[in-house]
Formats: C-alpha cells, sequence, structure tokens
C-alpha cells in the first residue's frame, strides 16, 4: 500500500466553509492513482467555477489480492470530504471505511449482471460518477467475424488472475452460448508467462483456433511486444479489448468508447466542492462501442477485409 499528498492551490476566490476540500483518490494500482491525481488536479486549476482556495489530494492505492481489513482501517484515517474511486470493484468496500462521505466512480462494469457486487453502489445515494460498459467477448468476435471470414473457433486471451474473478466461468458460458448462434465455439487460453507467448502460434495451429481475443491484461501491456510478434506469427484474425494496443502496433480493437472520461470526472468534483448534491450527477454508464483499425497490419491478414474494416471504424490508424 502507498500513500502521499499533492496540494492544489487555485487563484479564485473562496466560496466553500472550509479553507481545504480533501479529495482521496483510491485505486488498485499506485501509478495509476498518481496518474489520476495529476489530471484531477490539472483539470481542477483550469476550472473557474471552483471558489475554493485550496485542495489537498491525497492517493491511496489498495491491494485487492491482499485481506481487505487492515485496509479498510488505514482508509479511515484519512479525512476525505469527496473520494475518487477508480473501479467499481472498490466502492463497498470504501462504503464500508466512509459512511457518508461522497463518492465519485469510473471504470469498467459488467451492466448486464444485476447480481454483481460492484452494481450496489447505485443503490446508494451518495454515489455518483462515469462508467464505462465491458464490452462483451462474442460482441468483439461478432465485429470481427463481420470483417473476417471462416471463423469457427477463437482462443480467448487472458491471465489466471482473472479466472479468480467472481463468477469467471459463468462469463465464459454466458459469451459461448451468445457465440454459438454464430455457429462459432471458444477456448480459454491462459497466458502469464513469457514461455507460453512463444508457444501461442504452434497452440494455435494444434487446437484449430481461427481467432483470438485478447485481454489488454497488465501482463499484455508488460509484455506487449513479444505478445504482438506471436500473434502475427500465429497469422488469424484477432481482437484487442482496449485501444491501447492499436496505438502501439496491434491490428484491430473494439472497446467501449472513453472519449472525456476525465473531464467528466473533474467536472463532478467540481460542482461537488461547490456545494452540489450528489443526486443532481445521476451515475452515468457509457454503452457505445468504438472500433480501432490500424489499416497497415489488418491488411496483412489475408482472410480479412481491410478496406470495409477502415470504412466501418471510429477510430482509424495507417
Amino acid at each position: 500500500m502507498m500513500l502521499w499528498c499533492l496540494a492544489l492551490t487555485l487563484s479564485q476566490p473562496v466560496a466553500a466553509s472550509s479553507n481545504i476540500v480533501d479529495i482521496l483518490i483510491i485505486d488498485v494500482d499506485a501509478i495509476s492513482a498518481q496518474k489520476s491525481s495529476d489530471k484531477l488536479r490539472s483539470l481542477l486549476a483550469r476550472d473557474k467555477n471552483i471558489g475554493s482556495p485550496s485542495l489537498a489530494i491525497s492517493v491511496l492505492a489498495v491491494n485487492l489480492a491482499a485481506p481487505i481489513g487492515p485496509q479498510l482501517v488505514a482508509m479511515k484515517k484519512h479525512m476525505a470530504g469527496i473520494l475518487y474511486v477508480t473501479t467499481p470493484l472498490l466502492v463497498p468496500h470504501v462504503r464500508k471505511a466512509f459512511v457518508n462521505t461522497p463518492i465519485v466512480v469510473t471504470g469498467v462494469v459488467d451492466a448486464r449482471q444485476s447480481d454483481r457486487q460492484e452494481l450496489l453502489f447505485l443503490e446508494d445515494k451518495l454515489v455518483t460518477g462515469y462508467l464505462f460498459q465491458q464490452t462483451p467477448l462474442a460482441k468483439r468476435i461478432s465485429h470481427l467475424a463481420r470483417l473476417c471470414t471462416g471463423i469457427t473457433k477463437i482462443g480467448y486471451i487472458t491471465t489466471r488472475e482473472a479466472k479468480k474473478t467472481p463468477k469467471f466461468d459463468e462469463f465464459i458460458e454466458q459469451e459461448r452460448a451468445s457465440l454459438h448462434k454464430l455457429g462459432i465455439t471458444v477456448d480459454v487460453i491462459f497466458v502469464d508467462r513469457l514461455s507460453e507467448i512463444t508457444a501461442l502460434p504452434d497452440l494455435v495451429r494444434s487446437k484449430r483456433i481461427g481467432a483470438l481475443d485478447i485481454v489488454y491484461t497488465q501482463f499484455a501491456t508488460d509484455h506487449f511486444s513479444a505478445l504482438l510478434t506471436s500473434v502475427k506469427q500465429a497469422a488469424v484474425p484477432y481482437v484487442f479489448s482496449l485501444p491501447q494496443a492499436v496505438n502501439r502496433g496491434a491490428a484491430f480493437s473494439v472497446y467501449t468508447a472513453m472519449d472525456a472520461k476525465d473531464a467528466k470526472i473533474a467536472k463532478i468534483i467540481a460542482g461537488l466542492i461547490n456545494g452540489e448534491p450528489v443526486h443532481s450527477f445521476p451515475v452515468e454508464i457509457q454503452t457505445s462501442q468504438t472500433l480501432a483499425v490500424r489499416y497497415s497490419e489488418f491488411s496483412k491478414i489475408k482472410s480479412c477485409d481491410a478496406d470495409r474494416a477502415i470504412r466501418l471504424a471510429t477510430v482509424r490508424l495507417e
């Protein structure tokens, strides 16, 4: 767990009841939390409607793989006026530490499963935020199948850590049922070792996999060059779950659009600083999907229509 504090001084007149507004950013990753802090600090500094002369922005990294009890004790030591939580998974835990504090939440949520724990915050009148609907595996593959012929079996690439998440097996079965209607079967492939990356081409051939769906995990991020090289050697159509992969050289990605997320979060927090009630900012869940294509790479996949892909894409890279 890591903790540090940043002070932000604004030149606007005092309009708040206290001299300092304390904002605590809670994330599962310290580096990500720092980036969120920097973006929020910059956006709030440019907001001329904020009357408070001083904001204190702190960040706290929570390890979901460790016992949450001791971490809740650490949370309670903070005097936060506004909480910015960067994943809905943390909201139930954060609420135990801060009973009456407004929470602004962002991150990816599967709104199709109403019984998932992270959706309980929708009943909390002190929670608002800007969230993104998880793009289903079946939806990504259906987009890929529109552009590439002969896909009857796909390999779903993720890490073994994903299997520990609640209802992972149920999620896979739901996606299998959806893809079955398209005549496509699914093989789950766990890749979180370098040896498994290099073995991918042979695995694709031995299992007769016709396409790959690749979750842009932290492991994939850290070993992206090796992973992309191996995927290209497999010589089958593939799709990533986040646009960063296409920015780094991949051929295709389907994801939920996250445009203006930081600005939306900053606007909500600015409103709370100025005394606006939480219920004036209803939780918004973004569901619009975006196709990202790198033409130079997509055109190398023989079974795919690169010209059609580039026409349909909302993000086009040469």
